[in-house]
């Protein structure tokens, strides 16, 4: 798996380029350098795009990310924006939204990366994103 990481400052968001055979491990050392390297004075929010994915995550290894989600995530405000071009990644996708438990009113399912950066700069009260 290809995980290529960048920090867009225009939409103050960390967005994850994804690509190959699905790599939980990989995944999850890209996304716990964002978690430790993030001051949590400020939010969070994060941009998944299918950039190739080629298969689907099972729902074992989807239930593992939102656990170290839940366990390793800043106590910040912010939003998860995952954008599956392709009918398999937006269904993986909806899959991780579904287990997302209380986080899934901050995580949101896109098909294009135009949606999903208009969703992540919308502003929202602080009540309402945790």
């Amino acid at each position: 798996m290809r995980v290529s990481v960048s920090f867009d400052p225009g939409l103050k968001a960390h967005v994850f380029d994804l690509a190959g055979e699905p790599d939980v491990p990989r995944f999850l050392d890209a996304l716990g350098v964002v978690y430790r390297g993030h001051d949590p004075s400020k939010p969070l929010n994060l941009i998944f795009r299918d950039d190739g994915l080629t298969q689907f995550l099972s729902t074992g290894d989807a239930m593992t990310l939102m656990e170290f989600a839940r366990k390793h995530r800043p106590p910040c405000p912010g939003k998860t924006a995952l954008v599956g071009r392709s009918d398999l990644s937006f269904g993986t996708f909806r899959m991780a939204e579904g287990l997302g438990g209380n986080f899934s009113a901050h995580i949101q399912v896109f098909r294009s990366p135009e949606e999903a950066e208009c969703w992540i700069t919308t502003k929202e009260s602080s009540s309402d994103v945790a």
